[in-house]
């Protein structure tokens, strides 16, 4: 069954909180970068769809 003496002492004795807080922190920085790259992305696409296709780098955005 699950014992909870070994839980604690995992946590607190062999300092398993900073594992856990290792993995929160990777896991919020992931996201805060997926947020950063969606939101660049998403611009990038609004703008080439907003701007008159006058110039050769929009026309090829535009295409992609």
């Amino acid at each position: 069954m699950f014992d909870v003496n070994l839980l604690i002492k995992y946590f607190i004795t062999w300092e398993g909180y900073k594992d856990l807080l290792n993995g929160l922190w990777a896991t919020i920085q992931i996201a805060v970068l997926g947020l950063i790259i969606g939101t660049f992305v998403g611009t990038l696409i609004a703008v080439v769809k907003i701007v008159p296709a006058k110039s050769v780098i929009i026309k090829i955005l535009n295409k992609v």
